[in-house]
């Protein structure tokens, strides 16, 4: 085996480390933390092990889920489009510094100051506040991204309905027979001949001048004239010449 290659799996090795790392390391980070939390409300609170251990997943679970949350709410802000709503940051950032100064309160300050015991149970409803705003953070922020999803979907199926008559008029010179099969109303009828939709004007071609005269009773008659014209060799166009003209 040659230098080359040896240097070659050692690199991929340290690649596949640095991910492994990268996926698990995070996860083991809090457990320190979460242990002298919970040794603090068992020493100084003099609270059972099973609670003081719920304490401890609570509160490192909390500042997991407030930092996580900036992050993705700062992305959001920072990234969004000029019509979506900003994102809560502000809200998010000050659940994180919660989470920062009860687990500094309860790890640090409590060894200091032991009279603080008597007001540290104080934290525990505030942190339990703070996770329910997390909660509401998390299901806002993914309505927002469930909404402009909605949205740039929907675009993207109207332009390619749009593109996909536009390419069939251009090889065939017709327009789609599936822009055909909505009834036209004479109020939905604009008074721009570059307003009407390809449904409108494929329909309108394949009426008769007095059918149509119905229909045009809101425009001028040199407009009805011209549009006349155009919807004739719209019906030309699709083996169809409408009666009367």
């Amino acid at each position: 085996m040659s230098i080359e290659e040896i240097t070659e799996k050692l690199s991929r090795f340290e690649d596949l480390a640095v991910d492994f790392l990268a996926v698990f390391a995070p996860w083991l980070a809090p457990i320190p933390s979460a242990y002298l939390v919970g040794r603090a409300t068992d020493i100084h609170l003099d609270w059972h092990w099973s609670i003081a251990l719920i304490a401890a997943i609570a509160v490192e679970s909390v500042g997991v889920v407030s930092i996580v949350l900036s992050l993705r709410l700062y992305e959001w802000n920072e990234t969004k489009n000029k019509n979506d709503p900003l994102a809560p940051l502000p809200l998010a950032l000050a659940a994180a510094a919660f989470y920062f100064v009860v687990t500094i309160i309860l790890t640090v300050l409590l060894d200091v100051f032991p009279e603080m015991a008597k007001y540290a149970p104080a934290i525990f409803p505030l942190l339990a506040a703070i996770g329910a705003a997390n909660i509401a953070m998390k299901n806002g922020q993914r309505r927002r991204e469930n909404e402009k999803l909605r949205v740039k979907l929907g675009k993207k199926t109207g332009s390619k309905k749009q593109s996909s008559a536009a390419s069939y008029r251009q090889v065939t010179g017709k327009l789609p027979v599936e822009d055909t099969n909505l009834p036209l109303q004479s109020n939905e009828l604009p008074v721009d001949w570059r307003q009407l939709t390809l449904k409108q004007r494929r329909q309108l071609a394949h009426l008769d001048r007095n059918e149509r005269q119905d229909l045009f009773a809101n425009l001028a008659p040199r407009t009805q004239r011209l549009w006349n014209q155009r919807l004739d060799q719209i019906a030309e166009q699709n083996g169809h010449v409408a009666e009367g003209s």
